[in-house]
């Protein structure tokens, strides 16, 4: 009788202890997924070598999306730049630039080599209208889905047409616009896209009128948008929200 009930105490033992392994090592599986933010800038918003070697005064320089994409980084995300025609900073004026092939062939590189990761665009003016294209080349010929993409200020102009919708694989966006007549304005066919006018008193990005995002022609403000730091804030938080990250 007494070795029965050892036997038995042993038995109900060993199933705790399993139980119990299960639990911990249940608990201590934490998501994986590896974010990259690839930031687009637009036309002649290449970084300055100053920006680029970490020196600049903050709000100097050539792009203001690099300054943005260095104030990620501080919240300890990964991050790549690519300028609008798919070369690395401080390369926009090498010839034969690789356009959006540039682009596609670093993710999937990069996607060979971590299958784990996800990325998130932030495109800015004509960078808008590269991700579209690097976007839709990759829904051709693979799997990978971008889980958010913001635009800021996007444009299509001598460059194509305004897209009608978003590629399959953009998931959600949020479209930062101007009421700027050369970039694209609202994107109100596209389904799971926020957009902010940033040109309605309403939204806050304007103090006394200025910076005139609501005009049709003042491309000033198209360029002040890059550097916003309002803006920016807005974007940082967006992605902090996808990324499940905390500054």
């Amino acid at each position: 009788m007494q070795k029965f009930l050892f036997v038995f105490l042993f038995a109900c033992t060993l199933v705790a202890l399993n139980s119990c392994s299960r639990s911990v090592s249940d608990a201590s599986v934490v998501d994986k997924t590896q974010y990259v933010i690839v930031m687009v800038s637009g036309f002649d918003s290449d970084p300055s070598p100053e920006q680029i070697a970490g020196t600049s005064i903050r709000g100097s320089g050539n792009s203001g999306m690099f300054q943005l994409m260095a104030d990620l980084e501080e919240l300890e995300l990964e991050c790549k730049f690519f300028n609008w025609n798919g070369t690395e900073a401080g390369q926009s004026g090498q010839e034969n630039p690789p356009g959006i092939d540039g682009i596609t062939n670093w993710i999937e590189q990069r996607v060979t080599q971590k299958p784990e990761t996800e990325f998130v665009f932030v495109g800015h003016s004509w960078g808008g209208h590269t991700v579209i294209s690097v976007a839709s080349q990759i829904c051709e010929n693979s799997s990978v889905r971008f889980p958010f993409t913001v635009f800021l200020d996007a444009s299509s102009a001598l460059r194509g047409t305004r897209p009608a919708k978003l590629p399959d694989n953009i998931e959600a966006a949020a479209n930062f616009h101007t009421g700027n007549m050369f970039c694209w304005g609202a994107l109100k066919n596209a389904q799971n896209v926020e957009n902010i006018n940033l040109g309605d008193s309403e939204s806050g990005f304007m103090e006394n009128d200025f910076p005139k995002y609501g005009s049709a022609f003042d491309i000033s403000a198209h360029n002040y948008a890059e550097w916003d730091q309002n803006i920016h804030r807005e974007i940082i938080h967006r992605i902090l929200k996808v990324v499940k990250a905390s500054p």
